[in-house]
């Protein structure tokens, strides 16, 4: 069974949040910036992050990939790095630039693919 979790890329600040909770109805929360006297876990409903979901997979050093992460690896024996996007159903890598093929996405996973970084955090690697 797949675990489902996500994380959010707040802009202002930069940061990305490990500790994203999603409602029901879809609403964001993150820890709460301020803290009340109170037994509970305190969160705060948040509308400037954007969302990415866990893929169910780890790249090679067994990490995990996340909507919007870049990947690097060796495929049809050229060094090439891919976006993973959430297309037609289903997670996809596209091609960065052009494969030996051309451009265009696999949805056929490798396990020599290494995290390189964000899309979010790392825009000069696009």
């Amino acid at each position: 069974m797949r675990q489902i979790k996500f994380r959010a890329w707040e802009k202002k600040l930069p940061y990305m949040h490990d500790d994203v909770f999603i409602d029901g109805s879809g609403n964001v929360y993150t820890s709460a910036s301020k803290t009340f006297n109170t037994p509970n876990t305190e969160i705060e409903r948040r509308d400037d992050l954007i969302v990415m979901q866990f893929t169910g997979l780890k790249d090679k050093n067994g990490v995990d990939i996340y909507e919007g992460d870049l990947l690097s690896g060796w495929v049809h024996d050229v060094n090439q790095r891919f976006i993973v996007e959430y297309k037609s159903g289903k997670y996809d890598c596209g091609f960065i630039g052009q494969d030996i093929h051309g451009s265009g996405y696999i949805n056929v996973w490798y396990s020599g693919l290494e995290i390189i970084g964000n899309i979010h955090q790392n825009p000069e690697l696009l």
